[in-house]
């Protein structure tokens, strides 16, 4: 077992940001989720990709709302679909809007919908169009009508027809003449 699972708390935010850096994945998968959620902010940002696709679920559950605030654009895409499903609501009300525009469609597909429904409009209004491709028909459900009045043009015509099918009757009525007319064929016959 790696020593970095010895630590204590107090010990794990003592360490310098080149320590963090040097520890390996299997290092990062042994740490206990008090060492994580004891992570200083200084050395969450310094984490490398591999480092946070190593993160479990669990261990994503344990971060604080500070710590998820605190990933970069570039670290974002690294987080595991595995790891993601571990998201708390506090953590998603925590993003940013360029930490929202940087998740793939895989990794918005693996956020629970509970997630979804608390997620900004302005972060949901960031998704990519690409990523707007892995919303689920639950996470469509999930969305209020405001967030869906929200979504760009662009996003609907990136919408699943398994998704749009899931747009309930106040969420289409509240929809822009716009965003109905990006709608594809396929969307509108779904």
């Amino acid at each position: 077992m790696p020593i970095i699972s010895s630590l204590t708390t107090a010990q794990i935010q003592a360490l310098s940001t080149a320590a963090i850096v040097a520890l390996s994945t299997r290092d990062i998968q042994s740490m206990t989720t008090a060492q994580i959620a004891a992570l200083t902010t200084a050395q969450v940002v310094v984490l490398r990709q591999l480092q946070v696709a190593a993160l479990m679920s669990s261990q994503v559950a344990a971060l604080t709302t500070a710590q998820m605030a605190a990933f970069t654009t570039s670290q974002i895409p690294a987080f595991s679909t595995l790891g993601l499903i571990g998201l708390e609501t506090a953590d998603m009300v925590a993003f940013t809007t360029a930490q929202a525009a940087a998740l793939s469609s895989q990794q918005l597909g693996a956020i629970g919908t509970a997630q979804i429904a608390v997620m900004e409009t302005a972060d949901l209004a960031a998704l990519s169009t690409a990523a707007m491709k892995g919303l689920t028909s639950g996470q469509m459900v999930a969305l209020s009508t405001a967030q869906t009045v929200a979504l760009t043009t662009g996003q609907v015509a990136g919408l699943s027809t398994a998704a749009v099918s899931k747009i309930e009757t106040q969420d289409l009525a509240a929809m822009t003449t716009a965003q109905v007319a990006a709608m594809t064929t396929a969307q509108a016959a779904s």
